[in-house]
């Protein structure tokens, strides 16, 4: 018999999975609520219920003309200012996001709970997951913004990586 995982790396697994199930091309994030060793709630970020889903497709011109001649875009990472590859998703709730409006939809309590991410939250969620009083946060990869890893911090959760 293998041996037995732990805890977090069980909770790493379910959140990479639900992960899986967000709408969003962009990014793919899954979160869950835990509260004495159970997982109460999933989430994951993508548009809401019945929207179509994100769309991030570059429609950059694969060519374009300069001084005449037309030249072949040879960075594939080179986007225009405005494509949608590279541009915020203004659509998508955010994984921290839709488990907590999910819970609260449900009656479920997360006073007290613990909130497991596979990406650190932004600040807004970090905002939600203070009123919410969600006490420890643990993420597996950090938001390229810390802040609201440190506004947690600040408001005295917990906050680690695995």
């Amino acid at each position: 018999m293998s041996e037995r995982i732990t805890r977090d790396e069980l909770y790493a697994g379910v959140a990479r999975l639900v992960a899986q199930r967000s709408t969003c091309a962009r990014s793919q994030v899954g979160v869950l609520i835990v509260k004495d060793s159970r997982i109460l709630m999933t989430g994951y970020n993508g548009t809401p219920a019945g929207m179509a889903h994100c769309n991030h497709v570059c429609l950059c011109p694969r060519t374009s003309e300069v001084t005449g001649r037309t030249i072949i875009r040879l960075a594939p990472d080179h986007h225009e200012e405005d494509c949608p590859a590279v541009s915020p998703c203004t659509l998508a709730i955010h994984g921290e996001a839709n488990a907590i409006a999910h819970a609260a939809r449900e009656g479920i309590c997360i006073d007290g709970a613990m909130l497991f991410t596979t990406l650190s939250p932004c600040v807004a969620c970090a905002q939600l997951i203070i009123a919410a009083g969600i006490e420890e946060v643990t993420y597996l990869e950090a938001y390229r913004d810390p802040a609201g890893a440190s506004l947690l911090m600040d408001a005295g959760v917990a906050v680690g990586s695995l």
